[in-house]
């Protein structure tokens, strides 16, 4: 946690507010003492917390997206039909009990961006996946069917075995509106993904999401521009093997249950079929170039059809 409200204050110039709290029905079921214990008062009198305004450094502006204007009417013919963002650009960082995720997306079109051609009721997630070889599960007993998928793991502390944990973590996301970077408005809908049901054992996903992308404002050279910041615990392996992708995701269990977490519900519909348009992933980088993090800094450009640009992550952004 120190690590976190360090980094945040300073990329953000600002401290996090608490606003509500999610209890996943595991830690809830676990909890028996807590439940059968007698009613626990919670301190109150201090005074509300209201966090100083953001005041983004340098380090959170894209190095590989456009620091002027386009020319008006520019626009590349590939963006046509798309909605993902042309430029993703990844640093993942040791801090040593923690490890710091920064990544940045970019829709550079003129005021016309194909973040736009995302289809009403989806959504899209950014994931980047550590896979463990270090450990396997178990076979001391006859498994179920989808053993080595979650929770079928042999061990109960899976969720640590590769070198970033995918337990629940701390993380901040901001979009550029006009000049300046500013916290999320919550119309646009982030969320952690914290649900990893049925993922397989020797995968954690650090995963955040965003409901409704096109509630995201301007640049004022007219790009979006999102900016996430994960701070997963330190796991068990010293490095793991990486990919990292775009995914789009249907929102219609959300909008049928409203009181859902969205970590729960989006994605929670798989018989609704993508209807487009173009793909409904977007490489950001494939598990088969066997690169291992941390450290590790790239980015993608061309929509993830060229290969990944790695560069040195002390170099900064």
């Amino acid at each position: 946690m120190d690590e976190f409200l360090a980094e945040m204050e300073r990329l953000t110039g600002t401290q996090p507010e608490v606003v509500n709290a999610y209890l996943s029905a595991d830690a809830s079921a676990d909890d028996t003492k807590a439940r059968n214990a007698a009613a626990r008062v919670i301190v109150t009198g201090y005074p509300e917390f209201h966090a100083s305004a953001p005041n983004p450094s340098s380090d959170f502006r894209p190095s590989a997206t456009a620091e002027a204007p386009p020319e008006a009417g520019v626009a590349a013919a590939s963006a046509a039909g798309r909605w993902d963002p042309e430029v993703a650009e990844v640093q993942i960082l040791d801090l040593g009990s923690t490890i710091n995720i920064i990544e940045k997306y970019s829709w550079p079109d003129t005021f016309t961006s194909n973040v736009y051609n995302m289809p009403n009721h989806w959504g899209m997630e950014f994931t980047v996946d550590f896979w463990t070889s270090m450990r396997t599960p178990p076979p001391f007993y006859v498994p179920p069917v989808t053993y080595g998928y979650r929770p079928w793991c042999g061990w109960g502390d899976y969720k640590d075995w590769a070198a970033a944990s995918n337990d629940v973590f701390n993380w901040f996301a901001m979009v550029m509106d006009g000049n300046d970077y500013v916290y999320a408005p919550g119309q646009i809908g982030f969320y952690g993904d914290y649900n990893d049901l049925s993922d397989e054992c020797t995968r954690s996903s650090v995963s955040v999401g965003m409901a409704q992308p096109w509630a995201m404002p301007y640049s004022s050279w007219g790009s979006n521009e999102v900016m996430l910041s994960l701070f997963p615990d330190r796991g068990q392996d010293t490095w793991s093997k990486i990919d990292a992708n775009i995914q789009a995701v249907e929102r219609h269990t959300c909008e049928t249950n409203t009181s859902m977490p969205l970590t729960d519900c989006m994605g929670a519909t798989p018989s609704v079929v993508w209807p487009g348009p173009g793909a409904n992933s977007r490489g950001v980088l494939s598990l088969s170039r066997n690169w291992t993090a941390p450290d590790k800094c790239w980015v993608s450009l061309d929509w993830g059809t060229t290969d990944p640009l790695p560069w040195a992550c002390s170099a900064g952004s």
